[in-house]
């Protein structure tokens, strides 16, 4: 029997060393079949972890006649449990006094990762226990086959992304209906249409505005318009994003997150943000490219880039570059320890589960998770995208088994019935030869940063230093008055040469081109 197709797993009797039997079913010819469950206290996170041991066939132990129980047919006592005759109750408490030789304790690993040593925690293992499984619940569905998916009943009650990012709705979406089927493929239109999903990253807001204005085109792009129908979408009480990105709107100048989004959307579509990115030679330096841009935190700037990496815009593999998100890093911490030292190790400790997850299915006799798009030209292993992505559900996974039957943590929800293409389409631009390559750059690790840029927001004023040279009293995008500056004319022509030639259009319509001694 496989993994996928044992009982479902009752509640849980947890506390420190082995905690019990968890569940028990008679399942008639076939002996009796326990599912057993060894429970480990894990102090540093206090937490409970929970390791599935499953005992497939019971009737091959040597049997131990009882008394009583089903007639005249003897029945078989696992070492550890109570016997037929006892209580239901006193079978699902009791603990045994030693733990059985049938189960597969936890063992640590010891590894060294970016020249820390580290020692795996239950966790870890947990980890490939959440891929391997639910990547097989959405094969199940994709396949067609009849609810419920999973015999483990987390995953029919609680939503988990998909393992492989790109197999997302989401991102399907993307790929299907915003980049390959969504309007011109001119690169700055590409790049336009990439940059409006990313803003929401919700298939419906997409789908608005496209009712409501036509084909959604940078050259026909009207701020007040596109700000108009998600203001009365957002009236309406309809949501317009996903909840991560709406914690995270940029702050520039408007009193709506949905006017901040467009207006950083303009400011990357008119500060060169194609050629910038164009001119990189690495992953790492895209990420820097929208990391720069205000509002562009690790979480926006680095989710862009994959969504970007779906179109021929940008050259890279998904095995190129990552960076770890707020809750892949709780994940990490959670798999290893000590804890403390996984701070600017993050990409290397994934980059080191990626490069070894074939190891880790097998170790644990998983099904590994691996992706096909039913052309049977290809099949994906997991990324670093998708292990980092897998890492931040893993955090909610773990916290969900480790509090009673969930704990109110997460969103219930019902299972959607609806059925999936039968497989999942990748983007055209991976069959690009080069996206098989993996490039790094060197001396880059951890997860470091850019420094922030500065975007003109319009010049207010000219003027002259001592020494003759032309400067502009500059108002920054974001900021507020205190924190306007003088800057060189050279520098500006550089780096914003339209907000230059727009003051000196408006400044030669009206007066004479005055000048004045900077204070």
């Amino acid at each position: 029997m496989s993994k996928a197709q044992n009982p479902e797993r009752g509640g849980v009797k947890s506390g420190k060393g082995v905690a019990g039997i968890l569940d028990r079913r008679n399942t008639g010819f076939g002996g009796l079949l326990i599912d057993w469950k060894t429970v480990f206290h894990d102090k540093e996170n206090s937490e409970v972890r929970l390791v599935d041991v499953c005992v497939d066939h019971v009737a091959k132990l040597k049997p131990k006649p009882t008394s009583g129980g089903l007639g005249s047919s003897s029945s078989t006592t696992v070492p550890g449990s109570s016997s037929p005759s006892s209580s239901s109750s006193a079978a699902a408490t009791a603990a045994p006094k030693k733990a059985s030789p049938l189960k597969r304790k936890f063992t640590s690993i010891p590894v060294k990762v970016d020249g820390k040593p580290f020692t795996t925690r239950p966790a870890f293992d947990t980890f490939w226990e959440y891929a391997s499984e639910r990547h097989a619940v959405e094969e199940r569905r994709r396949a067609g086959r009849p609810q419920p998916w999973s015999k483990k009943s987390v995953f029919r009650e609680y939503k988990f992304c998909s393992v492989f990012r790109v197999a997302d709705r989401g991102s399907q979406f993307l790929i299907k209906e915003v980049i390959e089927k969504g309007g011109s493929q001119e690169e700055e239109e590409l790049l336009f249409r990439v940059l409006l999903y990313s803003s929401f990253v919700r298939v419906e807001t997409y789908k608005l505005l496209s009712a409501a204005l036509g084909p959604l085109s940078w050259k026909t792009y009207d701020h007040a318009k596109y700000a108009r129908v998600l203001l009365e979408a957002a009236d309406n009480g309809d949501s317009i994003y996903t909840g991560a990105f709406q914690k995270f709107p940029p702050q520039l100048g408007y009193s709506h997150a949905h006017e901040n989004h467009l207006a950083l959307l303009e400011i990357m579509m008119s500060n060169d943000l194609l050629g910038k990115l164009k001119g990189c030679k690495y992953m790492a330096d895209a990420f820097d490219v929208i990391y720069q841009f205000p509002g562009s935190g690790d979480f926006v700037a680095f989710q862009l880039l994959i969504n970007l990496s779906y179109t021929p815009l940008v050259d890279f593999s998904e095995n190129d570059f990552v960076i770890a998100g707020v809750g892949a890093v709780k994940g990490l911490k959670k798999c290893f320890s000590p804890s403390d030292s996984v701070s600017g190790s993050e990409s290397a400790l994934i980059r080191w589960m990626t490069e070894t997850q074939e190891k880790h299915f097998a170790r644990l006799r998983l099904e590994p998770a691996v992706l096909s798009n039913g052309n049977g030209d290809e099949e994906r292993k997991m990324t670093l995208v998708d292990v980092e992505h897998t890492l931040c559900e893993l955090h909610k996974y773990v916290r969900i088994l480790s509090s009673a039957e969930g704990g109110g943590y997460g969103k219930r929800f019902t299972q959607k019935t609806a059925r999936l293409a039968r497989w999942p389409v990748f983007p055209r631009a991976w069959a690009h030869p080069t996206r098989t390559r993996t490039r790094l750059k060197p001396g880059r690790s951890g997860n470091k940063r850019a420094e922030k840029v500065y975007v003109v927001n319009r010049i207010l004023d000219k003027g002259e230093t001592d020494e003759g040279e032309v400067v502009y009293f500059v108002d920054w995008l974001g900021y507020p008055a205190s924190a306007r500056t003088w800057e060189p004319r050279e520098s500006l022509l550089d780096d914003a040469p339209l907000a230059v030639e727009e003051y000196e259009r408006e400044s030669s319509a009206g007066s004479s081109s005055r000048k004045r001694k900077r204070e």
